[in-house]
């Protein structure tokens, strides 16, 4: 991957966490806004996250495209995956606060990386792309699952025995993390060795890259950080 397309994926990826950080401020008012017309302490943090996503996004897959181009103009399939590529930010942020980080993030990433692949948008991508969509879903609650118990089994163990490091941030998140990188890690090879077929790699790869980023956001955010991301749907 060349520097163009690391740096606006980067972006991309500092643009998710903004916005992550922006829908947790609590939520305030000006005093005596009787018109309703103050939008609040997140208007304006959560504003800038999305600009810096749409715009991200559009210079990862305009980078994209035009190295697999000689043309310096982009054709009609190249500017209906930028068009995709703004739908689909607009519909992360529309859905992020109902169905949860975990599920809203591997879904946008895993889209991103699934048609930045494919270089085009074609109505026989549909079923591997749902496809795609299930396993991610699946799997990333999976991955979040055992995270999620890991932390918590760690501290209830360092609470009962009165370990320190087991009930702080560090250690946890630490432990946490590499059973899943070792989890997600386990689960690439074995479906690299079962999967023959070019159109079903892609599906893996655009699964593994948006479970291990979401997850890393995810512990960082959470358990070092201590930032209340949205669980949504996933209410374990």
């Amino acid at each position: 991957m060349s520097v163009k397309k690391i740096i606006p994926l980067f972006f991309i990826l500092i643009s998710i966490s903004y916005i992550v950080f922006s829908l947790s401020i609590e939520q305030r008012r000006m005093i005596g806004d009787i018109g309703g017309w103050d939008p609040g302490s997140r208007a304006m943090p959560l504003g800038i996250g999305i600009l810096m996503l749409l715009t991200s996004a559009y210079l990862f897959f305009k980078e994209s495209l035009l190295s697999t181009s000689k043309s310096t103009k982009l054709d009609k399939s190249q500017r209906n995956l930028i068009i995709f590529v703004i739908i689909i930010s607009l519909i992360y942020i529309l859905i992020f606060r109902y169905i949860g980080f975990i599920i809203a993030t591997n879904i946008y990433l895993y889209s991103l990386a699934f048609f930045n692949y494919k270089k085009e948008i074609k109505w026989r991508f549909i079923p591997d792309y749902l496809t795609g969509l299930l396993s991610i879903t699946i799997f990333g609650l999976i991955i979040y699952s055992v995270s999620r118990y890991t932390i918590r089994f760690l501290f209830l163990m360092g609470k009962k025995n009165s370990i320190e490091v087991f009930t702080g941030r560090l250690l946890p998140a630490f432990i946490s993390i590499a059973i899943a990188y070792l989890l997600i890690f386990l689960v690439n090879l074995l479906a690299k060795k079962l999967i023959k077929y070019p159109d079903r790699k892609i599906i893996l790869s655009s699964t593994i890259f948006a479970i291990i980023v979401t997850q890393t956001l995810y512990i960082i955010f959470k358990q070092i950080f201590w930032v209340n991301l949205v669980s949504g749907i996933v209410f374990w």
